[in-house]
């Protein structure tokens, strides 16, 4: 995790200082990155909040699918002999499936489910700090950037004489 960390940061070092040597055409191309980023980060916390769910649901079912295994393990107990072994047997099975549901609920799902929230809300959070110091040097490097000088011709007068180059010949 620390060494994704510190390459992530360098990773992000580089690319800040290849914006600061782009034209304005090409900060205005990495800003318009940043919707997509942000229907990226939709797609992945719907993602997360669907495991979720699915999570929660399971951990509230578990409890149901192990009395329903109490259910069949006393349909299977012998009707007719109340002291035999098989009742005793019965019993035995139906407490461990009610058991097991239990387990699954408490100790699987319902954590399961709540550590993928947590880290949804964590990488979100993340992403939304990025996003915005990402913003913010580029505004910055934008306004350090020097301007042309005002006796500069614009892109419409070099191309008009450009133009007016090959009728001329």
């Amino acid at each position: 995790m620390a060494i994704r960390f510190a390459m992530e940061t360098i990773g992000t070092v580089f690319f800040l200082l290849a914006l600061t040597n782009l034209p304005l055409a090409g900060l205005t191309a990495v800003l318009q990155i940043v919707p997509i980023a942000v229907t990226f980060a939709a797609a992945r916390l719907a993602h997360a909040q669907t495991a979720t769910r699915v999570f929660e649901s399971a951990a509230e079912l578990a409890p149901v699918f192990g009395l329903a295994g109490t259910l069949v393990a006393l349909a299977q107990a012998p009707a007719g002999a109340p002291q035999g072994g098989g009742l005793v047997g019965a019993i035995a099975m139906a407490v461990v499936t009610t058991l097991y549901g239990l387990i699954a609920a408490n100790f699987i799902f319902a954590p399961l489910g709540n550590a993928i929230a947590r880290k949804s809300r964590r990488e979100e959070s993340d992403r939304e700090e990025v996003l915005t110091w990402l913003e913010d040097s580029v505004r910055r490097a934008d306004v350090a950037r020097p301007r042309p000088a005002a006796d500069t011709p614009s892109i419409e007068e070099v191309q008009t004489d450009a133009e007016a180059e090959p009728a001329a010949a």
